[in-house]
């Protein structure tokens, strides 16, 4: 059947308790969109006493965004959000392997991008290590905040780096990101391999929260560097 020829449209309508019950499976199944989410659900219903098993199901290629994640309707966050087996947030399948990584493209303000390329010079890091540090710390952060448990991805939590940050850099009394020429709304690209648990928490997060997988980066690279800046005496 997921190989048949898909050319007739069925409209379809269902309550929002019902389509949050679809939502939450899609995500969980790491199934690419709502559409299909439904066309395997149906499959499943149509197997003799629906013994169809979710890995004869599932497409082996990673969730994609798509148009019908802007469409749907975001799932509460929090406690009261249903769990689907056999495991409850995508992050936690077990099938998914520590080594497996996905690639991240997204925008950020430009002033956020030249701070922490800053910071990764001043501490002998590299820009990519900071931005997995800053958007790890703040997925854990804002799933916690939400009674969400964030294991296994506090368990893949990046070292900090523990080099000095050297504060007194000759010549420099105002820093390249205060400068009025790069805080005008001009973005700068950040194009990395995440973890995959890393990456599956920020698109369901983004989905739930309903914020651009974007914006909760810069947000997520602002406080970090914020926060690094503010322990030298310096500001953002």
């Amino acid at each position: 059947m997921p190989h048949d020829l898909k050319n007739i449209r069925l409209p379809l309508m269902v309550s929002e308790q019902e389509a949050k019950a679809i939502d939450d499976w899609r995500f969980a199944q790491r199934v690419a969109s709502r559409a299909e989410a439904v066309r395997q659900l149906i499959a499943r219903g149509l197997q003799p006493d629906s013994a169809m098993p979710d890995s004869a199901m599932i497409d082996s290629a990673p969730m994609a965004s798509d148009p019908d994640v802007a469409a749907t309707t975001p799932l509460p966050v929090g406690p009261s959000l249903p769990v689907s087996a056999p495991y409850p947030y995508p992050w936690c399948d077990p099938r998914l392997s520590d080594s497996e990584t996905q690639q991240l493209n997204v925008r950020v303000p430009l002033y956020i991008d030249i701070a922490i390329e800053w910071l990764a010079q001043c501490s002998a890091s590299s820009k990519l290590v900071l931005v997995k540090i800053a958007l790890s710390r703040h997925l854990v952060a804002t799933l916690r905040a939400r009674g969400i448990d964030p294991a296994p991805l506090k368990d893949m939590l990046p070292l900090a780096c523990n080099a000095d940050l050297d504060a007194g850099i000759p010549g420099k009394n105002r820093y390249s990101w205060q400068n009025p020429s790069s805080r005008d709304g001009r973005m700068q690209a950040i194009n990395i391999k995440l973890p995959k648990r890393v990456y599956l928490a920020l698109n369901w997060l983004s989905f739930h929260i309903e914020i651009k997988k974007m914006d909760i980066v810069a947000e997520a690279l602002r406080k970090y560097a914020d926060l690094q800046l503010r322990s030298i005496g310096l500001e953002l």
